[in-house]
C-alpha cells in the first residue's frame, strides 16, 4: 500500500479539543487533533464561506483514513486565513467531504506554528506563546443560558436581558456565571443569583456593551452558563452594618480635647456647632500623630550669621558669629 495515499489517524476525531477561530467573519469550532497528521476541512463549510476550491496539487492526500477505518475523501485543497483572536496565520488545508467536523488541524499545523495545548489551564497558546485561547470540550457538562429574542446593545451601555434557562432549572433557584471565552470580548454579563420561571423558564441578566459602537446578538446566543447553588449550604445572609457614631467610642473627654486643640494650634471654625466641633476635635486628636507640635514656654534662640573667611592653606579657617 502506498503511504503516501493515506494518512493513518491514530486518534479519533471525536475528542474534547476544541478551539473557536474565525474565518472571514464566521466563528468556527475547530478541533485539535494531534493524531492526524493533515489539516482538513469539511466541503459543507467551504461552499458554505463561498471559499474558492484549488485541485489537489502533485503529492497531497488523495485518500484519508480514521482510526475506526473510515475513508475520507480529498476533493480539493484550499487557501485559509485563519484568524486566533487577532492573529492572522495563512495555511492551506484539505477539503474532504462528509466530514463530521468543520474544521480539523492536525499535526502539521500545530508543530509548524508552535501550538501548545496546557490541559491544566484550558488554554492554548499558537506562535511561540502570542496569543492565547480557551479550550473547549465537545461536552463540557455546562448549561447555559440563551437570550430570548435579537437585542441591539447600545455603545457602552447596560441593559437587562431575558435570557431561556435550560428546563431542568425551572423554579429552582440558581447563578448565572459569565463565560471565560467571551467575557470582556463584546460584552460582560454580571454574576447574579436567579429564580427561572416554572412556565416559561425565564431569567433576567445585567449585560453590558464595553465597546464604543452597537453590538447585536442574535437569537438562542449562548451568553452565559448556570449551574444550581444549594442556598442553605453555598449562600450567607448579607447583614448590613450598623453606623457607629464616633463620639459614642471616644475615650477623651472635652477637657483634654481642649487643651491638645491649644497644643497644636488647631484653627476651628467658629461657627460649627458644639457637636460638629466635638466630632471635629475627636478626628484631630486620633491623627494628631501627623501635626506638628507647638512648644510653649522655650524661648527660641536668635538666628545665627556665619562668616566663613577663606585663607591661605597654612592659616586656619576663622569664623565669627
Amino acid at each position: 500500500m502506498n503511504t503516501k495515499a493515506q494518512n493513518m489517524v491514530t486518534q479519533s476525531i471525536e475528542n474534547n479539543n476544541y478551539i473557536i477561530i474565525k474565518i472571514g467573519y464566521k466563528s468556527i469550532r475547530t478541533l485539535l487533533d494531534t493524531g492526524s497528521g493533515s489539516t482538513i476541512m469539511s466541503e459543507r463549510l467551504a461552499r458554505e464561506l463561498k471559499l474558492p476550491l484549488m485541485p489537489l496539487r502533485k503529492g497531497d492526500h488523495r485518500r484519508l483514513v480514521t482510526a475506526s477505518g473510515t475513508p475520507l475523501h480529498v476533493v480539493a485543497n484550499c487557501d485559509l486565513n485563519i484568524n486566533f483572536v487577532g492573529l492572522v496565520i495563512p495555511y492551506n488545508v484539505l477539503v474532504v467531504r462528509n466530514l463530521q467536523e468543520n474544521l480539523i488541524m492536525g499535526s502539521d499545523f500545530l508543530s509548524q506554528n508552535n501550538v501548545i495545548i496546557n490541559y491544566q489551564l484550558k488554554t492554548v497558546s499558537i506562535a511561540d506563546d502570542l496569543v492565547r485561547i480557551p479550550l473547549h470540550a465537545n461536552n463540557d457538562g455546562k448549561f447555559y443560558v440563551q437570550n430570548v429574542k435579537a437585542v441591539c446593545l447600545e455603545p457602552y451601555s447596560v441593559m437587562l436581558l431575558e435570557v431561556r434557562c435550560p428546563n431542568q432549572f425551572a423554579g429552582c433557584v440558581a447563578m448565572i456565571e459569565p463565560l471565560a471565552s467571551k467575557q470582556f470580548k463584546q460584552y460582560a454579563v454580571s454574576r447574579s443569583l436567579c429564580h427561572p420561571d416554572v412556565r416559561t423558564n425565564r431569567a433576567v441578566i445585567h449585560i453590558m456593551n464595553i465597546r464604543p459602537h452597537a453590538s447585536v446578538i442574535r437569537k438562542g446566543y449562548k451568553i452565559a452558563s448556570i449551574q444550581s447553588v444549594n442556598v442553605d449550604k453555598d449562600c450567607t445572609p448579607f447583614v448590613e452594618g450598623k453606623e457607629t457614631d464616633p463620639l459614642s467610642d471616644s475615650t477623651v473627654d472635652t477637657q483634654t480635647l481642649e487643651k491638645i486643640a491649644s497644643d497644636y494650634d488647631f484653627k476651628i471654625n467658629p461657627e460649627l456647632t458644639n457637636e460638629q466641633r466635638l466630632r471635629m476635635l475627636n478626628l484631630l486628636c486620633e491623627f494628631k500623630d501627623v501635626f506638628c507640635y507647638r512648644f510653649k514656654g522655650y524661648n527660641w534662640l536668635p538666628l545665627l550669621s556665619v562668616k566663613i573667611r577663606r585663607h591661605r592653606p597654612q592659616t586656619l579657617l576663622s569664623t565669627s558669629v
